[in-house]
């Protein structure tokens, strides 16, 4: 790796209280390196923006990621002392960063909080820690329909089209005043472009149920069993009120719906059978991927 001057590598922010070099907190300064069992000697230390310090090794930082100085560069011999860096990411997002660092097997990022896991992703993307990239680009797929905000601005941010692919259905219920806050205007406007193909889908689906597939006795189309159905969809609905969310979710309700109200009535069942079947193909057919809308 070329030897590039210190300013081009964002990481690296130094504080000088003379005569050394140290961190805003010299006196609960820790050398020891996070990576449980590691012997190799600890040549600079790392603070967090919480005020705790870690133990790093150059040529690790060097090795395992692109966004740190050269070993050679960040070594200096004039420096009686060693230097402490200090980086924007949390204690706890830090710690765990600097084990991707290390010849060794990987944490589980499942037992980690999302704001750890999606502040690690941060900090992957940012150092170019490639050996963390991937698995945070699958733990924050995982994610989508817990955090799709965060998720949605993760997969923008860093070109991940297949992710925001994912997560773009999940974000559909979301304020639309809170998306305009958040999102990028180019990025906002692709969501809206995307969220009127499902405003469509909706009158589609809620407009055209399938109709009676046979009378019943005493000549009626539609049986006590239909009319409960019907008023529990709607119960679950919101009482008519209907959002982005429920209308992904319709075939699904209706089939839930089905047992309880229609198990009675066959030609009722088939009907609302049907109904599902064809709320699904609409949603599918009608609504195109994000990406499509980028």
């Amino acid at each position: 790796m070329s030897i590039v001057p210190t300013q081009q590598y964002a990481p690296f922010v130094l504080r000088r209280s003379a005569p050394h070099w140290q961190s805003a907190q010299p006196t609960t300064t820790n050398r020891d390196c996070p990576s449980e069992g590691c012997k190799i000697p600890v040549d600079i230390i790392l603070g967090s923006s919480d005020g705790k310090t870690f133990g790093a090794h150059t040529k690790n930082l060097e090795v395992f990621t692109e966004g740190f100085p050269p070993a050679d560069l960040a070594n200096r011999s004039d420096q009686p002392e060693l230097e402490v860096v200090e980086l924007p990411e949390t204690s706890a997002i830090l710690e765990l960063f600097l084990k991707y660092t290390h010849n060794q097997r990987q944490p589980d990022l499942g037992k980690y909080p999302f704001a750890v896991v999606s502040g690690l992703a941060e900090a992957a993307e940012k150092y170019f820690a490639y050996s963390a990239m991937e698995v945070c680009r699958l733990q924050m797929r995982a994610q989508a329909q817990a955090h799709p905000m965060e998720v949605l601005m993760y997969a923008s941010k860093h070109n991940y089209p297949d992710i925001r692919d994912a997560v773009a259905p999940f974000t559909l219920g979301l304020p639309l005043a809170k998306m305009r806050k958040e999102l990028a205007p180019n990025l906002f406007i692709a969501w809206v472009q995307y969220r009127e193909h499902y405003l469509h889908a909706i009158q589609t689906v809620l407009s055209s149920p399938p109709s009676p597939m046979a009378q019943h006795k005493g000549g009626f189309w539609t049986c006590e069993g239909w009319l409960a159905f019907h008023s529990a969809l709607l119960a679950k609905l919101g009482g008519g009120t209907f959002t982005l969310n429920d209308v992904r979710a319709f075939p699904t309700l209706v089939e839930q719906l089905i047992p309880p109200h229609l198990k009675d009535c066959t030609p009722c069942a088939r009907r609302a059978q049907s109904w599902a079947v064809s709320a699904s193909r609409t949603l599918s057919a009608a609504v195109p991927s994000f990406e499509s809308c980028m």
